[in-house]
């Protein structure tokens, strides 16, 4: 009895880390995409300023 939820125990815990680690690994992919509008914009300000 007690062997059955400590299986069951130890799936859940591997489910919950496969989770996290697709969590983070979003979560840096849409840092990247902010950094990279973030750099973007820097450069359409600085154009702008060099223009005028």
């Amino acid at each position: 009895m007690i062997e059955v939820k400590r299986g069951k125990l130890t799936k859940l815990f591997n489910v919950d880390k496969e989770l996290q680690k697709s969590t983070l690994i979003q979560l840096s992919q849409e840092l990247d995409q902010l950094i990279n509008q973030y750099l973007k914009y820097m450069k359409s300000l600085q154009k702008e300023n060099d223009d005028s």
